[in-house]
């Protein structure tokens, strides 16, 4: 090999070892993306601490709200299923109607027929109230038995249960 075509090139075995020493010995050099925003300031950072712990303290309350909700449900379905077997289930079992036999307690036939549609508040107004052959259950029932039955009612129609 000719020596002086290397050493007079920059592609040469001596600059390629020239060029990696002064690549380690130069400092890191930060670039501009660095952090573009300034620093929150201590109380901003104290601030949203508390946030955070406050956030948690939500949820952890609006979880057992909502458990304590769903179990609260549950149990009213429970008592509904019980009234309804025990009161209504002679007339109509399955969800059905043996006087009036369009008049179901399906979703579509109370949305039909039963004043106020199909929702809870007037089930419970049917219920207490009665109808044309259906008597009223105000007397027989207490209001946590209507509120239940009429809530089973609604569940069993809305979701298709019948």
């Amino acid at each position: 090999m000719n020596t002086k075509h290397w050493s007079g090139t920059a592609t040469g075995p001596r600059s390629v070892v020239r060029s990696t020493r002064a690549k380690a010995r130069r400092p890191f050099v930060v670039t501009s993306s660095v952090r573009s925003t300034p620093r929150p300031s201590k109380r901003a950072v104290v601030a949203g601490r508390i946030g955070d712990a406050a956030a948690v303290w939500v949820l952890a309350i609006g979880y057992a709200m909502a458990t304590a909700v769903s179990l609260h449900a549950s149990e009213s379905l429970e008592l509904g299923e019980e009234v309804f077997s025990n009161n209504c289930a002679a007339c109509h079992a399955g969800g059905g109607n043996v006087v009036a036999a369009g008049r179901t307690l399906e979703a579509d036939a109370i949305s039909r027929y039963l004043d106020g549609g199909l929702n809870v508040e007037s089930i419970t107004k049917q219920v207490q109230n009665g109808k044309n052959a259906m008597p009223a259950w105000s007397g027989r029932l207490d209001e946590d038995e209507i509120q239940s039955v009429s809530e089973y009612v609604y569940n069993q129609s809305k979701n298709n249960l019948w």
